[in-house]
């Protein structure tokens, strides 16, 4: 298509006429009688050569054909996501398409729903699970998700502790065939989670001081008949500081920490500052424990032969505390 000559097309006749007005504004010349209607000849002529401008424009432009696909929306999306990933120049590395899950660190076993092509957060909304939720990362998924682990719940209630501390046993899992009872002698604990909450003695309510309160979580290869008391498991523990204990290194070959929680609590009268509890929420951390059981149907400390689960409590402070802990043991039987 052969372009028209310059002056000889509608086009530059309305251009033309169009700047005439300025023209005139621009060299001081003086206005027609008919300025009014002189002013709307103009505007006309000016729209008109934009109009032509743009015609023109429309019927030199290629013309671009996009196939169309009635019963496949999905290939119409992905169509769409390239489109995007071209005119923004998105690698392909961050190419996703809506009908693929983005990999997320945070696992769909974990109890977090998988995002879908934006990267959201780590943690984007919470979605319950029927058997397992907040599992670490590194438990094995099958094409039909995580394996179902069993589930123990050990109920610690109104367990007294000072500065010298209390230990109580987390495993004591009997044989049966529940889901919350091990199937056999030998079972290997994934993960622990407590519930419940911290709560001051009424001598550390009444005195305005800072009280912090210690979890240990102790694993015992060669238990005994009872549990031990901490003193048998730490040293300093008589100089009544739970700040400053650590495994007997005499005892390392029997025991080992797994977890260590800190909690503090605020007693007095001040409404502002006070607390004297708070609540243990889904306190979870992972753990990799092998238990061997001996040839009985109990559960308690005198059963367990290799691998028993301690949790120690205590306050650094000499106030008395106490606490109502539920404590959920997932474990798998071998």
């Amino acid at each position: 298509m052969v372009d028209p000559p310059i002056g000889s097309s509608e086009i530059e006749k309305s251009r033309v006429g169009g700047l005439d007005l300025l023209r005139a504004l621009n060299h001081g010349m003086k206005y027609p009688e008919n300025y009014g209607q002189f002013t709307q000849m103009c505007v006309d002529r000016f729209l008109t050569w934009q109009l032509g401008l743009w015609e023109e424009s429309q019927r030199r432009a290629p013309v671009k054909f996009v196939p169309v696909y009635e019963d496949q929306r999905a290939k119409i999306s992905k169509l769409r996501c390239l489109n995007r990933r071209v005119s923004r120049g998105i690698g392909s590395s961050h190419y996703r398409t809506p009908l693929m899950y983005r990999r997320s660190r945070t696992p769909a076993a974990s109890g977090y729903r998988r995002s879908y092509r934006s990267r959201a957060p780590f943690k984007t909304q919470y979605v319950r699970r029927r058997y397992v939720q907040n599992i670490p990362r590194f438990i094995k998924k099958t094409k039909m998700g995580v394996r179902k682990l069993q589930l123990y719940d050990e109920q610690l209630r109104d367990v007294k502790f000072d500065n010298k501390g209390v230990a109580r046993l987390l495993n004591g899992i009997e044989l049966g065939n529940k889901r919350s009872d091990r199937q056999s002698d030998k079972i290997v604990v994934k993960g622990i989670k407590f519930i419940g909450n911290v709560q001051l003695g009424q001598d550390a309510k009444d005195e305005a001081v800072v009280h912090h309160v210690l979890f240990f979580v102790i694993g015992d290869n060669s238990p005994s008949d009872s549990v031990p008391t901490p003193d048998k498991i730490f040293i300093g523990v008589g100089e009544g500081n739970p700040e400053t204990w650590i495994v007997d290194p005499d005892q390392s070959d029997r025991f080992r920490m797994l977890k260590k929680m800190r909690f503090k609590l605020v007693g007095g009268k001040d409404k502002e500052y006070v607390r004297h509890g708070i609540e243990v929420v889904d306190r979870f951390f992972p753990v990799d424990v092998w238990i061997d059981y001996k040839d009985t149907l109990l559960g308690n400390v005198g059963s367990i032969q290799k691998g028993a689960i301690y949790l120690v409590a205590a306050t650094v402070s000499g106030k008395e505390c106490k606490i109502t802990l539920r404590s959920q043991m997932y474990f798998k039987t071998i």
